[in-house]
């Protein structure tokens, strides 16, 4: 039988091609919310544990990504009131450099200055293996977005 996507409020086990795992949550809409904290292969992990962990980064993946063999579920909790609350993230139009906002929760558009844009996640839809990346480098790829920094 093949893998569904997990439930709102899943703990994900993420195996990295580096060898560590990154732990992270789903969230409504696709989306994960990334724990900052890595654990070595064969460490003993509790959810429990993530509930009063930072998280690093929210983003939405692929509903494929759910389906990785890289990806485990390893508990279920109700989600906490941080994560009851729309996401926002930046999007950039290369052609005519304008910024805009969009809102996770219903999709709304809204146009934005760079400055309001900065320390927003790209509105993107990550792939298991882009993802892997991400938290192999420890940052965005270079050349995965135009950065809010960059100038334009």
């Amino acid at each position: 039988m093949a893998k569904r996507k997990p439930r709102v409020g899943s703990f994900v086990e993420i195996s990295v091609s580096d060898g560590s795992f990154a732990y992270a949550r789903v969230l409504p809409n696709s989306q994960l919310a990334v724990y900052t904290s890595r654990v070595k292969p064969n460490a003993q992990v509790a959810s429990k544990h993530f509930l009063a962990s930072e998280v690093s980064f929210v983003t939405t993946v692929m509903n494929s990504a759910f389906r990785s063999d890289k990806w485990a579920v390893f508990d279920w909790a109700a989600l906490e009131p941080e994560f009851d609350r729309p996401f926002f993230y930046f999007m950039h139009d290369a052609i005519s450099g304008v910024y805009s906002i969009y809102r996770s929760t219903d999709g709304a558009i809204t146009p934005a200055s760079r400055s309001e844009c900065e320390d927003l996640e790209p509105a993107a839809v990550w792939e298991a293996e882009h993802l892997d990346e991400r938290l192999r480098l420890g940052a965005i790829p270079a050349g995965y977005f135009r950065s809010t920094s960059s100038s334009t």
